[in-house]
């Protein structure tokens, strides 16, 4: 698949091979006529760049739904810390980039007794903004749970597809719990 960092790095490539030669190149419908020193200096600069910006391109991609880079902030935004709620809601958060580069943020509900439940693999916007619904069955009315957002690894995040149809209430080793939040689920 032909990406737009390949295209920098092709061209940059090119670039400093035009320089080396000096210029009259001819393949098929291209042709580079002789360069003189100035151009050919020019023509490496500037094919050093294209190929140092393809290269950076290719580490910092564009974020991913999921999958954003290393270093930002994770937060839940509603409902509050402590607040009762439905048994039915919408999470709000936000991802401040840059957050991790590889895996992908799950959204967690973990009962008073630390088990935990995998909900679905969040899907980040590109302004950072996230939001997914979940359901508390009537077992968790009137009692304490945990919103939990955890990062996981590829191989942790199929792992974590089969434990939320297996509903276990086990998750795999690997998950790292990022933030927090307790609420209170109302009861009917």
């Amino acid at each position: 698949m032909v990406t737009i960092p390949l295209i920098f790095v092709i061209a940059g490539v090119l670039l400093v091979v035009v320089a080396v030669v000096g210029g009259g190149l001819e393949v098929k419908e291209l042709k580079v006529p002789p360069l003189p020193p100035f151009g050919r200096v020019l023509s490496a600069i500037v094919g050093v760049a294209f190929t140092v910006v393809g290269l950076t391109l290719n580490g910092f991609s564009i974020p991913v739904p999921g999958a954003p880079r290393s270093g930002g902030e994770v937060t839940i935004d509603s409902p509050r810390e402590g607040a009762d709620v439905p048994s039915s809601l919408v999470v709000v958060g936000r991802v401040t980039l840059p957050a991790e580069d590889t895996g992908y943020y799950w959204l967690v509900l973990q009962d008073e007794g630390a088990d935990a439940y995998p909900q679905q693999r969040i899907t980040v916007q590109q302004d950072g903004r996230w939001e997914e619904s979940v359901m508390f069955g009537p077992a968790w009315s009137g009692k304490i749970a945990k919103i939990l957002v955890g990062h996981a690894s590829g191989a942790v995040d199929s792992k974590l597809e089969q434990s939320k149809t297996a509903a276990d209430g086990t998750l795999p080793k690997g998950l790292r719990n990022v933030v927090t939040r307790n609420v209170r689920v109302r009861s009917p």
